[in-house]
């Protein structure tokens, strides 16, 4: 079998069709098709619904006519976001994401490139769009409140996790009991996977209580 052909059958639906009703496509994982996976990953229902094409102009009408005019704290969700829930905007001669123009707008400059633009409400993966919410904030600030928030992707929630919160216990429970390898093998992954998770490299949201309750 040449290469290939071997990443084709890596990245092959599992058979079935998804769980979603009217949708005949094929598996790709958790009962859902590549579509309804997606959706399901980043907007946390697998038929939230998806952006409409805006004809040319439109966003930046939005922009100027009603973001910059809601004075009001209930969120403002931009109706243009990608399928990440995210909007981009094509002003002053680039194309940019909305959050950091209306940041800007607001709070002025950020203090420097790799700053943010986070949301106090938690829905900026939503599209929020409320300039009330707006600030910037350093990288790991970010991430701090998204996992307050609920919102920061990690362990069987991340969009590309190929084990459960449960299975990476039983990973580590089997540590004594069966080599890497093997355990790789059973869980299909790779050895230096299971070497990561069973090091507390990866995956460290799981506390050693719930492995030794798994013993």
């Amino acid at each position: 079998m040449t290469k290939k052909s071997k990443s084709k059958l890596k990245y092959m639906p599992r058979v079935g069709e998804c769980r979603i009703d009217g949708c005949s496509r094929a598996i790709l994982a958790r009962q859902l098709c590549g579509m309804h996976y997606q959706r399901k990953t980043k907007r946390g229902d697998p038929c939230a619904s998806v952006s409409f094409r805006a004809e040319n102009g439109e966003p930046l009408r939005f922009y100027e006519e009603i973001v910059l005019n809601h004075e009001g704290s209930d969120c403002l969700i931009w109706p243009y976001a990608n399928s990440r829930g995210y909007g981009r905007l094509f002003i002053h001669g680039h194309m940019q994401t909305v959050s950091r123009v209306l940041c800007e707008h607001v709070n002025g400059p950020p203090p420097s490139p790799d700053y943010d633009a986070a949301h106090s409400c938690g829905n900026g993966n939503k599209g929020c769009v409320t300039k009330a919410h707006m600030s910037w904030k350093t990288r790991s600030e970010n991430m701090e409140d998204k996992k307050i928030h609920g919102t920061h992707q990690f362990g069987e929630k991340h969009t590309f996790a190929k084990l459960t919160d449960e299975q990476v216990i039983e990973i580590r429970a089997l540590a004594k009991q069966a080599s890497q390898s093997e355990i790789a093998s059973r869980y299909g992954v790779k050895r230096a996977t299971v070497s990561a998770i069973q090091r507390w490299k990866t995956w460290k949201h799981l506390q050693s209580s719930e492995v030794a309750g798994a013993i």
